[in-house]
């Protein structure tokens, strides 16, 4: 039997989490610490949420002081919009973790780029169809792609994942400013473009959260992509109305979409929706 991943013990943080079992979640979030030392980002923030909903204020404030210490951070609009965290907002050594954050984010930021990760399938003919992938707020394309690749791949398509160069957390990007999220992806379609011959009328856009948004932007517009269909894994629209003046437009293209309400078992959900879009 393979030993548990990062992603088994998230998995049974949660459930103890939304069972209000918070210290049996707090045991499983301490063992996830020492087992993945690489994921301190995840880690020390369920780790001081957990603390904070038991009613141990201060050693929720030292978790986020030692992860700081170490080089880690969150953005401050996350930690200042945490339910869990409430009982810290009006502290002072809080208010101090919220400023170096800060710090430290405006230092990352300024050197940060858009980068791409691109995987295409064995012994493949050009030009390939593609599916192109956006992760979620607070995620990267280094994680996001491992629940999009083997379902992509095995159906003959390239995949494409950019990784946002807006900082949100030590480990974590976003697509919040719109202007700079068009911008990285028309600089990751024109590297995808430089590697790799596309059957440009068989393109997927897909996402999650706030990627799946703006994938469903991307394909009811066709910029700065053309597609032939979405795949959207629980999307986060934070401004309709901006998408519903791109629905008559896209009337009559023949586009086709896949809005998934649940990020469980996601594997299984992408290989369905390649199959319902490449019938």
């Amino acid at each position: 039997m393979s030993s548990p991943t990062f992603y088994d013990f998230e998995k049974r943080v949660f459930e103890l989490y939304n069972n209000k079992k918070f210290h049996e979640a707090l045991d499983v979030a301490a063992s996830a610490r020492q087992k993945f030392p690489d994921k301190p980002q995840r880690t020390y923030f369920w780790i001081a949420c957990l603390y904070s909903l038991i009613g141990e204020p201060d050693k929720a404030i030292a978790t986020l002081e030692n992860a700081l210490d170490m080089g880690v951070w969150w953005s401050e609009q996350m930690l200042k919009s945490e339910p869990d965290l409430k009982s810290l907002q009006e502290r002072s050594d809080f208010k101090d973790i919220l400023q170096r954050c800060e710090k430290m984010k405006v230092e990352v930021q300024t050197k940060n780029k858009v980068e791409l990760l691109l995987f295409t399938p064995p012994a493949s003919k050009h030009p390939l169809p593609l599916l192109l992938t956006l992760h979620g707020r607070n995620g990267n394309a280094r994680d996001h792609a491992r629940n999009w690749i083997s379902a992509t791949l095995a159906k003959g398509l390239a995949l494409a994942v950019p990784n946002s160069s807006q900082v949100f957390s030590t480990d974590g990007f976003c697509w919040d400013d719109p202007g700079i999220a068009e911008e990285d992806i028309i600089k990751s379609c024109n590297q995808i473009q430089k590697k790799i011959e596309i059957d440009t009328n068989k393109v997927i856009v897909s996402g999650f959260s706030q990627g799946a948004g703006r994938a469903v932007k991307i394909a009811l517009s066709g910029e700065p992509i053309g597609c032939k269909g979405f795949i959207a894994v629980a999307p986060s629209f934070r401004q309709i109305d901006l998408l519903i003046q791109f629905l008559k437009p896209s009337r009559g293209r023949g586009l086709k979409g896949c809005l998934l309400r649940t990020y469980l078992k996601i594997r299984d959900l992408v290989r369905f929706s390649l199959n319902t879009l490449f019938k």
